[in-house]
């Protein structure tokens, strides 16, 4: 009996693992993270699985998890503490030292799905039913996943979804240096799966406001990097009038706080 067989159960049930890590200053976006990427599902087909290095998060985390959990009561919202160990700069999982970055494509999520989706923790979540566009991608293009290839390297993008049965089991040699680029890191597991890797694709879309750590700025035109902010303002203010954003946002941390002001300052004078 093959993978597939055995595990047809979940490999048809039409739900998505939304599967993020989050440690250090990216815990703080959690509450933010959970909350739009399930207000944005109208369909109620997301679950979300966190794998952390922490053995409990702040109150003010935990107490927004409680109110999303009792919210959504069709979806399930799992963390995974104490998964693998941090230091000032090594990583290390199972005793294995790794980058901190390629954590998420090195845990087989426990919530399995039909559908597997990795990103990033800092990306806000706002157009309806984000999943509907990654489908048609793997639809039109007869693939099982929907992600590019960075300038015909070996680097895949970062925002991955997939058929659970294209990204697990995981399935790497044992001279694989875990220690590559964590986007090389992926692009190395599809091909261990023998899955056909798309060069020619260019659909990258990010479906909501990537908030990043590593953006000080919505538009940073020096460096030419964006939070993806624009044509967004109607998204964003539906969003934040519901209730469960008004339940949430004075439990956010001060950081997440600081960067929604910078968003709406943005909006206040560029929509």
């Amino acid at each position: 009996m093959n993978f597939i067989q055995q595990n047809s159960n979940f490999l048809i049930n039409g739900r998505i693992t939304a599967f993020i890590n989050a440690d250090g200053i990216y815990c703080s976006f959690i509450p933010l993270f959970c909350a739009s990427i399930l207000y944005c599902d109208k369909r109620n087909r997301t679950d979300i699985e966190i794998v952390t290095d922490l053995s409990a998060f702040p109150e003010n985390i935990e107490k927004s998890l409680k109110f999303l959990r009792t919210i959504f009561i069709y979806s399930k919202i799992k963390i995974r503490y104490n998964m693998y160990k941090t230091g000032k700069k090594t990583t290390f999982l199972n005793n294995k030292k790794i980058t901190r970055e390629s954590i998420r494509w090195l845990i087989e999520p426990e919530i399995k799905n039909e559908y597997i989706f990795i990103g990033d923790i800092d990306i806000i979540y706002l157009k309806e039913n984000y999943y509907d566009n990654y489908l048609m991608d793997m639809f039109n293009r007869t693939s099982c996943y929907s992600n590019i290839v960075r300038n015909n390297s070996h680097n895949m993008g970062g925002v991955h979804f997939s058929k659970y049965y294209c990204l697990y089991p995981i399935l790497l040699s044992k001279d694989v240096n875990l220690m590559m680029y964590n986007e090389e890191l992926l692009f190395t597991r599809l091909k261990e799966l023998h899955v056909e890797i798309d060069f020619k694709t260019t659909y990258r879309p990010i479906f909501g406001v990537h908030m990043s750590v590593n953006r000080k700025f919505v538009e940073d035109k020096e460096n030419n990097i964006t939070w993806e902010a624009a044509g967004k303002k109607y998204l964003w203010k539906k969003f934040t009038n519901t209730e469960i954003y008004k339940y949430i946002y004075p439990l956010l941390d001060e950081f997440i706080k600081a960067k929604i002001d910078l968003l709406e300052e943005y909006y206040k004078i560029h929509e």
